[in-house]
């Protein structure tokens, strides 16, 4: 048999065997839909029915795309596998960055997170023409409504036009005084929206809806660029396609053409991303679509037991008529991979304490005895802020804990600090920050003298930073002083970081061995890059502006996420049902199932974009209602083997909390009279302990310890160059401000690329054009004067004009320009980048270096004993075959070249290189190799090596 089908059913390889045209899979949970899809496109390859770069497979997240990947390779030999798997934005983007010098944009355009959109909006905000939503009194309240107003429109594709063509239409229907006022305000946020577009086009911004609204656009409109894709791209394959909108599914139909070799996977059942822009009646039309399509079922659930499985089906049926099953007439009863097992169980508690404590103590109790691994249990809830209760349950039961809502870096106590470091500098008045970072390991002054300076700014009403003119805080107060006036003169990052590196943290850092010392320290990296993102949006990089930018993060209800455990790690996992969706457990404890928690209520969009623009057909049910159950079930379809459903009468208040209708629903009776022991007084009073924390007792992972085994080409290189350096850059991950160096080579990279894209695609690109990228690239970072960067910047138009010319004479072009590999060597999968690749009289692989290398016999020495070529050499060959004639470091300053022809013995040395680095990598050997190159280091100051040197 095939090893491809071997293990699969019936439905499954007719799936993964299907021919031309188009496919809907209607994959119900649990069902192998991940192994059907890259099965299929294992099928495509293997048969040589399609290339690998033949095939499109898009999903929705990065870690979808990551695992499609993963399960591609293992079914394709490596260099075989070239297969563009991607999530729909960043194909979205692809094509944008491929195309923009056609749509007036930057190849190296910024794209806006919806936090960054929010903190551009806010900074432009009284150059908008608007007045019902700014008013005076608190203008930025309606900052979020607008952006998700314009959001929607353009899940529908929607463009500004088209907005304010809808508004003036039902300005011109409108009667009534309320129906005028409405249209006045669709009228406001229609050029709202044009505004933002206009301000995001003007700074070379786009947002996460323009990846796919432009990129449709594109294909629309230039009929060029659409064959070429299609004509690239034979078969395309879909997955979660009941989360995709409106916008996604014309993409789709616009990429399949008239060859409609589409295949989608999904379950309405499933749907459970309205709030995102997610069009249920994309999968619910698919064959209105494609009348022809085909349509398998997969039924049998490789997951569940049956009970689950029966409790799930009498629930979701409750969604009927509006579901495809009902709709279609299709049989979707999942068949469980077993009959036995526990019926799922409801538990009403009379307080929210003694529902906490029961899952808390039923999964500590199963732990202790042998019966069940931490890692065994999940507890899902609705929301994130239902969990705490849970989390501190599980602190005084002793279960460690893996909590996915505990991401809110700006949170932690290490961040904490440096936000108190951060107001105190940027606002004399803020007294609270002041006191924080005087209590801090930073300064640990004594809690007494604290309460005793407290005492003075209160009464005599002056800010704490007056007070600490007292000589037992006179530290605290120069630095205070010190770092104000330095805040005014550099960038933020710089400022944070020589407090820092003053304070000793880096060092710190550098010396500890712990767990918790990594996290903090790639916390802080978090952080960091967080400062980077701000640079990169603000018009004015100092800290006053940064500050504003937290608060309007903080007004967003985002901040960028904290170190996490690792999944591996042998802990309970909490966490909402929308970010277990694609997970499994042995045993799932719902939690907080009361009605009006689960279901939530309808919080209806405060700026509802005109119905003449929304193309999603709604069903005739209530729509809340549907996807509140739809995610019930997902949640529910998480457990293997066991479902404990719980909720609590008592929350708190004086109001008796019924269980939610959907707990009803799927065990098909009405309430028990269930009698549930009370906790005792004293006991119930532990939930309102202080904030939770991760217990320090760890269970070893049950699949012995992690190994990375997915390393990048610098990676290897950085180990190979210096073990130490590695490990805090890629292990221990310790922040470093960007050298000016680094600045110059990126700025360089990014006008290379663009020119010779262009060059591939035969479009005219100007010495204006490539001048003008490098510019729109460069950072004011790391240089060490103003002088030095005004002269470093001038080299670098002056490097790219010689470059520009001496490619104008040249015969030959590029024919593959940042082409991405990734090949299996020496028990790792290695990812790289070629720059570029010619396939003149000789193939060609060249990297371009910024470095001052300014003869040729210094160049060909560096590229004989470049690691580097030598991996592009075995990538080259595992992708096309055969061996590039030639590996070339390109030098752009000064024009120089050095290559280096690829030698079994040349190719062994690099082998046997990558097999030391992988090794040396899995067994944490991080020993320091000091070298000439160590002054160049970023971490040369906190190096063990060179302080004993």
């Amino acid at each position: 048999m095939d090893s491809i089908l071997e293990g699969l059913n019936e439905r499954q390889k007719q799936a993964v065997l299907h021919g031309e045209g188009p496919l809907l899979i209607v994959a119900g949970a649990g069902t192998g839909k991940t192994t059907v899809i890259t099965r299929r496109i294992a099928h495509l390859i293997s048969k040589k029915i399609a290339a690998p770069r033949e095939i499109l497979a898009l999903t929705f997240t990065d870690k979808a795309a990551q695992e499609m990947v993963d399960r591609v390779d293992r079914l394709v030999p490596y260099g075989f596998n070239d297969v563009a798997i991607s999530t729909f934005h960043a194909f979205g983007d692809r094509i944008l960055r491929e195309n923009s010098l056609d749509m007036g944009l930057s190849p190296d355009m910024h794209v806006l997170s919806r936090p960054e959109a929010a903190v551009f909006m806010r900074e432009n905000l009284f150059r908008f023409k608007l007045k019902h939503y700014r008013p005076l009194a608190d203008p930025t309240q309606f900052i979020e409504a607008l952006l998700a107003a314009i959001s929607r429109a353009k899940d529908e594709e929607a463009f500004p036009e088209d907005y304010i063509r809808a508004a003036r239409q039902n300005a011109k229907k409108a009667k009534t005084q309320d129906d005028k006022e409405r249209a006045a305000k669709e009228m406001e946020a229609a050029q709202a929206y044009e505004f933002y577009e206009k301000l995001k086009t003007e700074r070379g911004f786009i947002d996460f809806g323009d990846q796919v609204l432009l990129a449709l656009k594109i294909l629309r409109e230039q009929p060029s660029v659409l064959k070429k894709i299609q004509d690239q791209f034979r078969y395309i394959v879909v997955d979660e396609f009941q989360d995709t909108n409106f916008a996604q599914f014309e993409l789709l139909k616009v990429l399949a053409g008239k060859k409609r070799n589409i295949t989608v996977v999904g379950d309405d059942d499933q749907s459970i991303y309205k709030f995102r822009g997610a069009c249920l009646s994309n999968i619910l039309g698919f064959r209105k679509e494609y009348p022809d399509a085909k349509q398998i079922v997969l039924q049998e659930n490789y997951r569940s037991t049956q009970p689950i499985l029966d409790a799930a089906y009498r629930l979701i049926q409750h969604n009927n008529p509006d579901r495809l099953e009902y709709r279609d007439r299709l049989n979707k009863v999942l068949i469980g991979r077993t009959t036995q097992g526990p019926q799922v169980e409801h538990r009403h508690f009379d307080t929210l304490y003694s529902e906490c404590e029961h899952i808390a103590s039923s999964i500590g109790e199963r732990v202790r005895k042998g019966e069940a691994e931490p890692k065994d249990f999940a507890i899902l809830v609705r929301t994130n802020d239902t969990a705490e209760p849970i989390l501190r349950a599980l602190n005084l039961a002793g279960v460690p804990w893996s909590f996915s809502g505990n991401s809110r870096l700006c949170e932690l106590d290490e961040i904490r600090t440096i936000l108190s470091f951060l107001r105190a500098i940027d606002d004399p008045e803020d007294s609270a920050s002041l006191y924080f970072l005087a209590a801090s390991p930073f300064y640990q002054i004594d809690a007494e003298i604290l309460h005793e300076l407290t005492q003075i700014s209160a009464k005599t009403k002056q800010p704490l930073s007056k007070i600490f003119k007292d000589p037992r805080t006179a530290g605290i107060c120069a630095d205070i002083e010190r770092f104000r006036k330095l805040a005014l003169k550099v960038p933020t990052g710089v400022l944070l970081y020589q407090f820092l590196d003053e304070k000793g943290v880096f060092q710190r850092l550098a010396e500890s061995a712990d767990a918790q010392a990594t996290r903090e320290a790639q916390n802080l990296q978090s952080f960091f890059g967080m400062i980077k993102r701000f640079s990169e949006v603000s018009r004015y990089d100092r800290l006053h502006s940064f500050v504003s930018y937290l608060e309007s993060l903080r007004q967003a209800g985002e901040d960028s996420a904290s170190a996490e455990l690792s999944h591996d790690e042998n802990a309970v996992r909490v966490l909402t049902v929308h970010a277990a969706k694609g997970l499994e457990f042995n045993t799932v404890f719902m939690a907080g199932l009361e009605q009006e928690h689960f279901p939530a209520r309808n919080r209806s969009e405060r700026i509802e974009i005109p119905e003449a623009i929304v193309r999603d057909i709604l069903p005739e049910g209530d729509y809340h209602i549907q996807e509140e159950r739809r995610l019930f079930y997902v949640g529910m379809t998480r457990a293997k083997k066991e479902l404990i459903l719980a909720s609590a009468r008592d929350q708190g208040g004086r109001k008796a909390w019924k269980p939610s209708r959907f707990v009803l629903e799927a065990l098909d009776r009405p309430l028990a009279d269930e009698k549930v022991a009370a906790a005792k007084p004293l006991e119930s009073l532990k939930i309102y302990a202080g904030a939770p924390e991760t217990p320090a007792r760890r269970y070893p992972p049950a699949n012995g310890e992690h190994k990375e085994r997915t390393l990048s080409v610098t990676a290897l290189e950085d180990y190979l160059r210096c073990p130490l350096r590695f490990k805090f850059s890629k292990v221990v991950k310790i922040p470093v401000l960007m050298h000016h160096t680094a600045v110059f080579g990126v700025a360089v990279h990014d006008a290379l690329k663009a020119y010779h894209l262009a060059r591939l695609d035969q479009k005219t690109f100007t010495l204006k054009r490539l001048q003008d990228i490098f510019t729109n690239s460069w950072k004011s970072e790391g240089f060490i004067s103003r002088e030095h960067e005004e002269r470093r910047f001038q080299e670098g138009l002056k490097v790219l004009k010689a470059h520009f010319a001496r490619e104008q004479k040249s015969k030959s072009r590029p024919a593959l320009v940042e082409e991405d590999f990734r090949i299996a060597e020496a028990g790792a999968k290695i990812l790289g980048r070629w720059d570029r690749i010619d396939l003149g009289d000789e193939t060609t692989v060249i990297d371009y270096k910024t470095s001052d290398i300014k003869d040729e016999k210094a160049a060909a020495a560096r590229a004989k004993k470049s690691r580097q070529l030598g991996i592009y050499a075995l990538a080259f060959e595992k992708k096309f075959g055969k061996l590039p004639d030639k590996l070339t470091l390109h030098f752009v300053k000064f024009g120089i070249e050095g290559s280096v022809r690829p030698t079994p013995e040349w190719l062994q040395d690099t082998l046997d290189d990558m097999a030391k680095a992988v090794q040396g990598i899995e067994q944490g050997k991080f020993e320091p190799l000091p070298s000439y190159e160590c002054r160049n280091c970023p971490y040369e100051k906190i190096c063990p090596a060179l302080r004993k040197g």
